[in-house]
């Protein structure tokens, strides 16, 4: 009865306090019921960040069920977390043996690399799939961010992130829109897209992607304290702590002024 009160309370962070039971009914668990306990220990890991116990379960759940995308998904973000790159390496290669040139196994790799902050190999990993047309939204847009995340945009980046674009598109996509238009220099463009997503998000005001995109912008025209006052904005959010996160990019923009303005701005 105390694991189906559980299961109803979903990312409860007063879950935290039950780890320890979850645990203990797993090891008593018949294994016909372990998954489930395993489902719900998953959950309160990822609820109190203890990526070593969701990593830990998303390997079990991912044993159960080898053909589960989001289990795989789970065992990537594990990974990232506590850094063991080659459990991550080896449920992809389990999954390609099973599953040769499977996209899932490829997007998933393409994350292991960002994990490690391996952004072109990131790119490269994706670029099969936009190259054979089987690539989605998601697709374009982590290729481009990626791009942003390397210093190095082209106007095929942007191509190929606009040949995604619809007019029903999400705030991510519109917001990496717009700081490939900042990269660029093109900071008319960047201004517009960042009003638009913060209007296709309901936004009343502008959150942290937000903020960085216009500090980016304001760099751009040279206003470098408004930067900095922008880019301070940025604080921590969910995955504020993995290397693509808006936060670590406004940390690292805010170094690069720093050091600029240290060195007389030369």
């Amino acid at each position: 009865m105390k694991l189906a009160a559980l299961a109803l309370r979903g990312c409860d962070y007063g879950i935290r306090e039950q780890i320890d039971f979850l645990k203990a009914a797993r090891a008593r668990a018949k294994e016909s019921d372990q998954v489930s306990v395993d489902l719900l220990l998953a959950q309160a890991a990822a609820t109190t960040k203890d990526w070593a116990l969701f990593e830990e379960a998303s390997i079990r759940l991912l044993a159960a069920y080898p053909g589960s995308d989001s289990a795989l998904w789970d065992v990537i973000e594990g990974c990232i977390h506590t850094h063991h790159w080659e459990v991550g390496e080896k449920a992809i290669a389990t999954r390609l043996a099973r599953i040769p040139d499977d996209e899932v196994a490829a997007r998933v790799a393409s994350v292991l690399a960002d994990g490690k902050g391996e952004y072109a190999q990131a790119r490269s990993l994706l670029r099969p799939l936009i190259d054979r047309n089987r690539a989605g939204m998601w697709d374009f847009n982590q290729y481009t961010w990626n791009a942003i995340l390397l210093g190095k945009v082209s106007d095929d980046d942007l191509s190929i992130l606009q040949q995604g674009i619809n007019d029903n598109n999400s705030f991510n996509e519109l917001h990496t829109l717009a700081c490939l238009y900042a990269e660029m220099g093109k900071t008319k463009e960047a201004r517009e897209i960042l009003l638009k997503a913060v209007d296709s998000a309901g936004m009343r005001q502008p959150d942290e992607a937000v903020w960085y995109g216009f500090a980016r912008v304001a760099e751009d025209y040279g206003l470098t304290d408004v930067a900095l006052s922008l880019y301070r904005r940025v604080g921590k959010t969910k995955n504020y702590d993995t290397p693509t996160s808006t936060y670590n990019l406004a940390r690292h923009r805010e170094q690069m002024i720093q050091a600029h303005t240290a060195h007389g701005g030369e």
